[in-house]
This record gives C-alpha cells, structure tokens and sequence, in this order.
C-alpha cells in the first residue's frame, strides 16, 4: 500500500512539473496549461486559472513564436471571448508550447 501511495505522489508531482504558465496579455491573469496540450489551431485545451484554481477551455485560434516565447491566441468557452495569452521561453525550446 505504501508503494502505491509513493507511485501515486510521484506521478502528481510529475503532472505538475510538466505544465505551461501564460500570461493573459490584457488582463494579466495567469493560468497554466498541461504541456501535453496539443497547440494546433482549432483544437480544444483545458486550462487553469492561477489565482482561483478554476478549469476552463479555451480553442486555438493562432499560435505565434515571439522574440521572449510563445503567444496564444484563443476562444475562452465560459465567456465565449478572444484572449491572447504570452508564453515565457525558459530558455530551453523544448520546454516551451509549440
């Protein structure tokens, strides 16, 4: 029992240790995004916003590589509006949203 206990920590913590912070380029709120998502336009993501922990999902529209990173722009559906959100490059390509 106690291994699985172990396993199934590991994997949280895992889960958490692959993830994207944005930056809602209007607003500022943060959120954070599995990097397992699949950034491709028309595609649906789920998202989670920083300060209030709620999960909401948003559509590509675009994605852009920018000079710092990467930017989004989506369709949130809970408030069926356009957000851009800024990707910051941690300085390793292979960690940032493509």
């Amino acid at each position: 029992m106690k291994v699985l206990l172990a396993v199934a920590a590991l994997l949280i913590m895992n889960v958490q240790a692959f993830a994207w912070d944005g930056v809602n380029v209007d607003t500022g709120t943060s959120i954070t995004i599995d990097d397992g998502s699949d950034l491709s336009e028309g595609n649906t993501i789920d998202a989670v916003d920083d300060d209030s922990g709620d999960q909401f999902e948003l559509v590509v529209q675009s994605v852009s590589q920018t000079e710092n990173g990467t930017e989004i722009q989506v369709t949130n559906m809970a408030n069926d509006q356009t957000e851009i959100y800024d990707f910051a490059d941690p300085g390793d390509d292979e960690t940032a949203p493509q």
